[in-house]
């Protein structure tokens, strides 16, 4: 009576109770016909991460219960026969255990990630072509990482602008020349492959961020050579991670010199074996969807509204970059624009309009 419980006659019922709703615990037997415990635990583990693993076992199983636990990450095995009281405390110490759980997450994708974003409109202001570039990198690494099934994937969304904030250190026309994809001057190629190192040295003093700086120090390391199955374990690998946004910016770069995206992965192929060819054929697929659910419209650029998104990169009539593709209408850049001139605000800009569905209603 102190949970709701759901009930399964099998493993294969219970991991399809499971795709169904989301549980703070699952408790299994150890055997069971067709799937035992500590392979239906597995399966849930990659099923549904965050979801605590109980097992139920009698004492000949306790060799099969220590593989559970390993194989499994089990929080805790019970023997039988269990008495209620210690079934309950189990449930309730595991049902807790989740709640840490989710609070982790919470801290992790919403209480840092606010940080974070707080960088990026920085970024927006001091360097708006890297802004542009951080936010197009970041939708399409979380594009291809769906499309792959990565986990974790509110550390690609903070790494992909963490990678950009080191354009900050950069001098303007050196910033836009590698925007831009132009060659560099000595001096500033130096400083162009001090951009992932910059990047992670402005975050090293915010706390549970250094899974990312890991990501963002891993960019532009040569690929091993090996394939990096895509992971189940709830857990991303620093290195498949970094890949994947070099990969993004460097389509970024050519796709910015209005190379076609075909064409632009077809060029990255050709590079050899600097990126992970499963990387490139997942990238491909997901440039080969079309888009949906949104109109393009040419307005003056004093008559952006909240929710636009640039298509094009924006400049002044002297030919300074203004804002760069990619970049949202935000509060901050209404504001701007308010305290800009009449020559700036007329500028006709393309922008897109999202159009937002309707949730259906709760089953």
């Amino acid at each position: 009576r102190r949970f709701l419980v759901t009930v399964a006659g099998s493993g294969e019922e219970g991991l399809a109770a499971m795709r169904e709703r989301e549980f703070a615990v699952v408790l299994s037997d150890m055997r069971m016909p067709g799937m035992d415990g500590a392979a239906f635990l597995t399966r849930a583990r990659e099923l549904a991460p965050d979801t605590v693993r109980l097992l139920l076992t009698g004492y000949a199983d306790v060799d099969s219960a220590i593989a559970a636990v390993n194989e499994g990450q089990v929080f805790r095995f019970l023997t039988k026969p269990c008495p209620t009281d210690a079934l309950i405390a189990a449930l309730a110490a595991a049902a807790e255990q989740h709640r840490l759980v989710r609070a982790e997450h919470e801290l992790l994708e919403h209480t840092l990630a606010g940080a974070v974003k707080a960088l990026a409109s920085v970024l927006s202001i001091a360097s708006p072509a890297a802004f542009g570039r951080a936010t197009r990198v970041k939708e399409l690494v979380l594009a291809v990482a769906e499309a792959i099934d990565l986990p974790e994937r509110w550390k690609l969304r903070v790494a992909a602008t963490v990678s950009q904030l080191g354009y900050v250190a950069l001098p303007a026309a050196a910033a836009e020349k590698l925007y831009e994809g132009r060659s560099l001057t000595g001096p500033e190629e130096q400083l162009a492959q001090a951009l992932p190192q910059l990047g992670a040295d402005l975050v090293r003093d915010i706390p549970r961020l250094e899974a990312v700086r890991q990501i963002v120090l891993g960019i532009d390391r040569p690929w091993s050579g090996e394939h990096q199955s895509w992971p189940h374990d709830g857990e991303l690998p620093p290195a498949l991670a970094a890949m994947l946004l070099q990969l993004a910016r460097d389509y970024d770069v050519l796709e910015s010199q209005g190379m076609p995206p075909g064409l632009a992965v077809d060029t990255l192929r050709a590079r050899g074996k600097q990126y992970d060819p499963a990387l490139l054929n997942a990238l491909l697929r997901v440039l080969g969807t079309e888009g949906a659910g949104a109109t393009i419209e040419e307005i003056p650029l004093g008559e952006v509204r909240l929710g636009m998104t640039f298509v094009d990169d924006v400049r002044r009539p002297e030919g300074t970059l203004l804002l760069a593709r990619g970049h949202e209408v935000t509060p901050l850049l209404l504001r701007r624009l308010e305290a800009a001139g009449p020559e700036v605000r007329a500028l006709v800009v393309r922008v897109a309009t999202s159009v937002v569905l309707d949730e259906p209603a709760a089953a």
